[in-house]
């Protein structure tokens, strides 16, 4: 899905985001952010309340590319980043760098939310 011509890729990406924020009603984010930490695609589920005001969520994006592009520097030494996943008291997230891009992917979901369910599907979302 997310491995086309660059004319169908960013369609598979919205593609993703609208897969993921589709699969249960405890995601509340699904987006994909470039190198800058900028955001290419997705968004807020409909109808979701942010935790964040707007100028937070862009500095929350650009910390997270750059933890992405932390990990991806110790991958001698450590082996491939599969994921990152942090949880906090109120939302909880997961993170992960998209296949032969720049981009990653992030999807927020409630704290309850255990992130297994999601985890499989993003994996083979990014190898279809």
């Amino acid at each position: 899905m997310v491995q086309q011509a660059s004319s169908g890729f960013a369609q598979g990406l919205k593609d993703l985001c609208d897969h993921i924020t589709n699969m249960d009603s405890r995601i509340r984010f699904a987006g994909v952010l470039d190198g800058n930490g900028k955001l290419v695609e997705g968004g807020m589920r409909k109808n979701v309340i942010p935790l964040l005001s707007e100028g937070k969520d862009d500095l929350f994006y650009l910390r997270t590319v750059s933890r992405i592009k932390e990990l991806k520097d110790l991958q001698g030494s450590l082996g491939d980043l599969a994921y990152i996943f942090i949880k906090m008291e109120k939302i909880a997230f997961v993170s992960t760098s998209l296949q032969e891009s720049d981009k990653t992917l992030l999807v927020s979901m409630e704290p309850d939310a255990d992130p297994s369910f999601v985890i499989p599907i993003i994996k083979n979302a990014l190898v279809e």
